[in-house]
């Protein structure tokens, strides 16, 4: 009701039906002061506390994506400068790669009927399934052949791969034996539908794609694995800086915003208690009161008002600012300026 009426009542009326017990009281423009302060810092300080808890909450999480950051950082990733080229490698080697699985696996349908001659959905189905696997299974093999072949650390790292003479023994053999199966079947299937004897041309082709693309794509395979670890880190990493800025920020954004709430409030409540005290003073002089003195009173001038307001302000918010969560400058490993306002510094 008093927000209502104060729209539409003379302000002397209104001031009266609502603080009339003020304007009696000899010392009124003091006592009403402090209720205004109460007013103030119940108005201020209600807001504060819900951005303190979201921003204890935000300092907690900034904390945890810091530990993870540091244990990222410890891993091999890869240089801002480097990004750029390694992502065009990247994609390059999955195209290549993406182009000779399907090639092997159009050469692996074409010659898995050789093997498995069954007329009908259920043979189609059984020779599509064989190429599948045929292709995984060696593309595979080629890549951890090259990978004991080469021996070379991944990117940014000094840690070889350790090279085991029986398993190279036997992915040689198994590529030996696939790309001699290969030949095999591919010959039959092309012979039988070019209707000769020997090497056509078509089969010819067919049996060199189809010999040439599991080594292809194992081998680039290989070198796209070599960078994967190093680029998936840098990619965490990246992701973490960006989660770090953005919840710093808001952190600013909500000390930003109890900051400009508590001079708003404290204008208009100054505001307010100007409007009283202009109101007590000629109520004073009707009714030959004493002029009430208030000299070393907070109301006395806005200057000592607002700084009262932000003794009382600061006292009650410091004990909730004092139980954030406090990261240490050797937990920040080098990125100070993410965190930096975001809360004291140890």
């Amino acid at each position: 009701m008093k927000n209502i009426t104060k729209h539409f009542l003379p302000r002397l009326f209104w001031f009266h039906l609502y603080y009339n017990q003020w304007f009696k009281n000899v010392e009124g423009i003091k006592a009403f002061a402090t209720q205004v302060m109460n007013w103030l810092m119940r108005e201020t300080l209600s807001l504060a506390a819900k951005l303190q808890k979201q921003n204890k909450l935000l300092s907690e999480e900034i904390k945890q994506h810091t530990e993870v950051l540091n244990k990222c950082l410890k891993l091999p990733f890869i240089s801002s400068d480097e990004l750029p080229g390694i992502k065009s490698k990247r994609r390059l080697y999955t195209a290549l790669i993406i182009i000779s699985i399907m090639a092997e696996f159009g050469f692996n349908s074409f010659a898995a009927y050789v093997l498995l001659p069954i007329p009908g959905l259920v043979g189609l189905i059984a020779q599509l399934a064989f190429a599948c696997f045929a292709t995984f299974v060696f593309i595979k093999l080629f890549e951890l052949l090259f990978i004991q072949l080469f021996n070379e650390p991944k990117y940014n790292s000094d840690e070889l791969p350790e090279r085991h003479i029986g398993k190279m023994v036997f992915y040689i053999l198994a590529v030996i034996a696939y790309e001699c199966g290969v030949f095999v079947l591919c010959k039959a299937r092309g012979s039988s539908l070019e209707g000769i004897h020997g090497l056509g041309d078509l089969t010819l082709i067919g049996i060199i794609f189809g010999m040439i693309a599991p080594v292809v794509a194992g081998y680039y395979a290989y070198e796209k694995n070599r960078f994967h670890a190093a680029y998936k880190n840098t990619i965490a990493i990246n992701k973490l800086n960006k989660i770090i800025a953005k919840k710093s920020q808001t952190i600013k954004k909500n000390e930003h915003a109890m900051e400009i709430h508590f001079k708003q409030r404290c204008q208009e409540q100054w505001a307010f208690l100007q409007e009283f005290r202009l109101y007590k003073e000629n109520y004073n002089s009707k009714k030959g009161i004493e002029k009430e003195v208030l000299a070393g009173h907070f109301c006395e001038t806005q200057e000592s008002f607002i700084t009262e307001a932000l003794d009382r302000y600061t006292k009650s918010i410091i004990s909730d600012e004092s139980q954030l969560v406090i990261i240490k400058r050797d937990q920040q490993n080098g990125h100070t300026d993410l965190i930096k306002n975001v809360q004291p510094q140890v």
